[in-house]
């Protein structure tokens, strides 16, 4: 298989990937590669990826819907959000709104993450970590599990609120 010198690096030739141009991209590379480190282009092309753009992904863990970021460059860091519902005002369930209340208080303990009220009143869970390098996705799987598990007994009193809340809201229907 033979390359045209004006063919970029890692191009394809007859819509298959140049083995040799991927390899060469990959041994350039420190290992072991780090997450974000390199992409693959429609066309199924390896190559190089900017260090300096984040990382960004979603998971869904006990029907809550989370969004991650991994920043690039030398900071790394790791960030978390999931929306979790919205806090009731007192006039629509006090005892909820209390209990909900009671339980992001008891949840300013974490080290890492922190339950707060958004401007739509909407109860939020944000966290922060710092991966361990190199940032492998063993290590961002890591610490994403160091979050989650740590804010796990919080999460699940809130929803447990939240279906309380629902409920009468539901019965009169």
């Amino acid at each position: 298989m033979t390359q045209d010198p004006e063919t970029p690096a890692a191009a394809t030739v007859d819509n298959k990937v140049d083995i040799q141009d991927t390899v060469k991209l990959v041994s350039e590379q420190m290992f072991p590669l780090e997450v974000g480190s390199v992409e693959v282009d429609e066309d199924g092309t390896l190559r190089a990826r900017d260090s300096e753009m984040p990382l960004d992904f979603t998971f869904n863990f006990l029907d809550i819907d989370f969004e991650v970021q991994v920043r690039g460059g030398d900071d790394g860091s790791l960030q978390l959000a999931a929306t979790l519902g919205r806090l009731p005002y007192t006039a629509e369930n006090g005892w909820t709104r209390q209990f909900l209340q009671k339980v992001m208080t008891a949840a300013s303990k974490l080290r890492r993450s922190r339950l707060t009220v958004d401007e739509n009143n909407q109860i939020v869970l944000r966290g922060e970590a710092v991966p361990p390098a190199p940032r492998t996705p063993m290590s961002i799987m890591a610490t994403l599990t160091a979050l989650v598990v740590e804010a796990k007994p919080y999460l699940e009193m809130v929803a447990e609120g939240l279906a309380l809340d629902r409920a009468p809201r539901e019965a009169k229907r």
